[in-house]
């Protein structure tokens, strides 16, 4: 769903896919201010969660196994909730949005630390202002789809969306490693850095990961890996915005997998554009536009 909110808040400003207009001249209405950035903060932050604590252990190997042909999957859940407001002219529309989402995520070892994720994520249920959407228009939406190739240290090398309308579906950051083997209580920083085109929003910012001890979740022994997001998001228009959020991820450093992520992100934008209506005896105006989605996401390995 969070691909429909931002292009929603594009779309609000009646011109998506066009460069920014240029500075009005003289005589046309002066911009209005956006909002001041808002102190949003994610619904979880994970520091506490469910599972029995184990001794803190030693140096934990952080790194997946990527054999050839060993394949490791997830199945994926996703509740999200927006809230999208325009303003222009005097009058302001607010637009609740709820969504749900189903898919998988499998990691297929290609051999020499190296390997390739297939993901898939397809919408089970969406409200908007309280009003369920329609099996039949669920349906037209597609599916979205990635393959992207990844390394044993948990880099992703390359990203290729193969369907659906979001161009950055935050793998990186839910299957977030470190880089390296972290002490307990040792931490580490990557940076996210991601740019799909100049007509869509890209993401600047950091992800510190801290070994935060280990867990037993289910019949395996992980080290629960916490990791807190603070990304900057700037928009082909005149705006701005900001990703927050936290991730757990509980990794088997034996087996070399994680076994179980969980996230809780929260997106705001402003946008501004000055519109131009083709009807001459409508003025020039300003259109304001607002948006925060928050996403709950859990991911868990089958066996």
């Amino acid at each position: 769903m969070r691909a429909f909110v931002l292009a929603a808040a594009l779309a609000a400003l009646a011109g998506c896919g066009r460069n920014p207009e240029p500075p009005p001249p003289a005589g046309l209405p002066a911009p209005p201010e956006l909002p001041a950035p808002a102190d949003v903060k994610a619904a979880e932050d994970f520091a506490k969660d469910e599972f029995v604590e184990l001794p803190p252990g030693g140096k934990a190997t952080l790194a997946w196994d990527l054999a050839k042909d060993l394949s490791h999957f997830y199945s994926s859940e996703e509740e999200s909730y927006a809230l999208l407001t325009t303003s222009a002219r005097g009058e302001s529309t607010k637009i609740r949005m709820r969504g749900r989402n189903d898919g998988g995520a499998e990691f297929v070892g290609g051999g020499g630390g190296r390997g390739e994720l297939f993901y898939k994520s397809a919408p089970r249920a969406e409200w908007i202002n309280d009003q369920a959407v329609t099996s039949e228009k669920l349906n037209e939406i597609k599916p979205v789809v990635y393959r992207c190739l990844v390394r044993e240290d948990g880099a992703f090398t390359d990203s290729r969306k193969m369907s659906g309308d979001t161009n950055y579906p935050m793998l990186d950051i839910y299957f977030a490693l470190p880089g390296r083997g972290l002490e307990p209580g040792g931490r580490e920083t990557r940076e996210i850095h991601v740019d799909a085109g100049a007509e869509d929003f890209k993401y600047h910012g950091r992800q510190e990961i801290v070994h935060a001890g280990r867990r037993k979740v289910g019949r395996y022994e992980c080290v629960k890996l916490l990791s807190k997001v603070d990304v900057e998001v700037t928009a082909p228009f005149e705006g701005r915005g900001r990703l927050v959020g936290w991730v757990a991820g509980y990794f088997d450093s034996q087996a070399r997998r994680f076994v179980r992520v969980d996230a809780s992100l929260v997106l705001a934008v402003d946008l501004r554009r000055l519109m131009r209506p083709q009807d001459p005896t409508i003025e020039p105006f300003w259109n304001l536009v607002s948006t925060q989605y928050h996403t709950r996401v859990t991911l868990k390995l089958k066996d």
